[in-house]
């Protein structure tokens, strides 16, 4: 082989290797630019994920869909299908009526209950809902396939529903159906951390 085509040969390698190197710092350069932009946001860099597709039915009848919430910030629950026995449930209602109240005036933050049977006490007596005088557009009960709800409990909480139905965590969600945060409902801390994280992703 003579000079010649070693010379090209090494000019080849040294493109390939000038290549790999920029798309290496591009890639390590946009995380950290993601990284930052959300450390910024107190979020750090980790997420838990999207909310997959689900279509289900509000407390008025209507259908409503994951891609209905999207571009919106949003904060999910799980609760009791027996919520007006349970304290835990209206325990966890109660907090979320707090933040409702807190956030009702933003026409692009919502609240999601979701609850797996439609024959759910908070559907069977509406007064356990006309009680917490809230704002129905922006604070949804939703119910549907109890398959399907435990389908996205699994996902949004990264566990199976207790018996019951009902969960003690709050998770939040953006505006592109990314999971960001969850926060116990039952510790006074971590709701008022939730209320700061809704008002940056807002």
């Amino acid at each position: 082989m003579n000079r010649s085509s070693i010379s090209k040969g090494n000019s080849k390698t040294n493109k390939y290797i000038i290549f790999w190197f920029v798309f290496v710092f591009l890639g390590v350069f946009t995380g950290a630019t993601l990284m930052l932009r959300d450390a910024h946001q107190s979020f750090g860099g980790i997420t838990f994920g999207s909310v997959p597709d689900f279509t289900l039915t509000d407390q008025f009848g209507n259908s409503v869909s994951q891609a209905d919430l999207s571009k919106q910030v949003w904060v999910g629950n799980f609760l009791s299908t027996n919520c007006n026995n349970d304290k835990s449930c209206k325990d966890i209602l109660k907090v979320t009526a707090s933040i409702h109240h807190q956030i009702k005036d933003e026409p692009n933050i919502k609240i999601v209950s979701l609850i797996s049977h439609s024959d759910s006490d908070i559907f069977r007596d509406t007064s356990i809902i006309s009680t917490l005088n809230i704002q129905h557009n922006n604070w949804k009960f939703l119910n549907g396939d109890p398959q399907l709800i435990n389908i996205l409990a699994t996902t949004c909480l990264q566990k199976k529903l207790p018996i019951g139905g009902c969960d003690t965590r709050l998770f939040l969600v953006d505006q592109k159906g990314i999971i960001r945060g969850y926060y116990q409902a039952d510790k006074l801390q971590e709701v008022k951390k939730l209320l700061q994280d809704i008002k940056k992703l807002g």
